[in-house]
């Protein structure tokens, strides 16, 4: 039997920021379009190396496609399978090429590199990318931190395709938080329904810590926010709205292991980051 195309999606990611940096924390969940089978091992965090520091990028939505196996094994399928698209590589090879940061890099100018990569795709692909027409396709998300102003820089865009399938990037937004900035989280992916379970006071019984939804419901400034007072509060949010789907299904599957990375001052540090298969 031959497993159809898989899409592989961003569900949950959480950044917060502190007054020595942020934290950025995802899920790990890949599910199938009707969420029948599920692979815990995708790394939604991407890691900027090289050009701009101190920064990182995720991209929610769509970030590829896999292309058919004969593996009935989700995971094994994802590891195997061949790459038709990887939105993610692109945007990492994009942001590294530059030198400037969050603050000033421009998520549209990676327009042309989408749309190489969409002209490449093998012609079986192209049927799956119809129904995207005039629909978004993904959320591009760059941030940073600048240590000498303690300033966290975040920048999005959506990243949408047109009726003859071209790409399309609209709404590129930034947002400067210093230290006086009000104390603030910002969700991508699934976050409507993260933030409905918030707001109807369901979520709240999923939380293993009180701080947490203290956190979402007091206000204070970043000067105010300890890293690891965010970091326990990006890891309990992910794992409560998971717990959450179990209950109430979400869109898209949200689960797994929750990856998590600070970046500071003097460096990108993983603070919690899965071990999977080669």
């Amino acid at each position: 039997m031959c497993w159809g195309i898989i899409f592989l999606c961003g569900t949950l990611v959480i950044m917060v920021p502190t007054k020595d940096g942020f934290v950025a924390a995802a899920d790990s969940r890949v599910s199938n379009e009707d969420q029948t089978r599920f692979c815990d091992e995708d790394f939604k965090l991407i890691e900027i190396k090289q050009g701009p520091s101190r920064t990182v990028a995720t991209i929610t939505g769509n970030s590829g496609m896999k292309g058919p196996s004969h593996s009935p094994d989700l995971c094994n399928h994802l590891r195997h399978a061949p790459t038709w698209l990887d939105l993610r590589s692109d945007f990492k090879s994009y942001i590294e090429s530059q030198t400037a940061s969050a603050a000033t890099l421009t998520i549209a100018g990676f327009r042309p590199t989408v749309e190489k990569a969409l002209a490449s795709l093998p012609a079986a692909a192209i049927p799956y990318l119809k129904p995207f027409a005039n629909r978004p396709f993904s959320r591009l998300v760059v941030a940073s931190f600048d240590p000498e102003t303690s300033t966290s820089w975040i920048r999005y865009g959506t990243l949408a395709l047109a009726t003859d399938l071209k790409p399309i990037i609209f709404g590129e937004t930034v947002e400067r938080i210093d230290l006086d900035h009000e104390k603030t989280s910002y969700r991508f992916g699934e976050k409507d329904y993260a933030d409905r379970m918030l707001a109807n006071g369901v979520l709240a019984r999923q939380f293993r810590d009180t701080g947490t939804l203290r956190f979402f419901r007091t206000r204070e400034a970043v000067r105010d926010v300890t890293t690891d007072r965010a970091i326990n509060v990006a890891i309990d949010f992910i794992e409560a709205v998971s717990a959450m789907t179990s209950v109430f299904p979400a869109p898209s599957g949200i689960g797994g292991p929750v990856d998590v990375l600070f970046i500071g001052r003097n460096t990108r540090q993983r603070i919690q980051w899965k071990n999977v298969p080669d």
